[in-house]
């Protein structure tokens, strides 16, 4: 079997699988031999989810492009600074 894979991708999959002193092609065997033994993907393909701060960002930037809620404007940069609060790291 061929297939094209990113470098990148390929690369990072051979780091992960050698320390389980597994090649990336015994690897694909696994995952072959399970796809048959289940009868599909043997894990969940979803879409992954972001915590709950970030989608509720991410729902308020949709809502601003669309013109749905008022975007947030300042006059200073210090403004803006002084409205987003106090940074936690520090």
């Amino acid at each position: 079997m061929t297939t094209r894979v990113d470098a990148e991708i390929k690369a990072r999959a051979e780091a992960t699988v050698e320390p389980l002193g597994l090649t990336l092609s015994r690897a694909m065997n696994i995952f072959l031999y399970r796809l048959i033994a289940v009868g599909g993907i043997p894990f969940d393909v979803v879409q992954p989810r972001c915590n709950a701060e970030t989608e509720a960002a991410i729902a308020e930037a949709d809502g601003i492009a669309a013109g749905r809620v008022p975007a947030k404007r300042f006059a200073t940069v210090e403004e803006m600074w002084v409205a987003l609060g106090p940074d936690d790291d520090e």
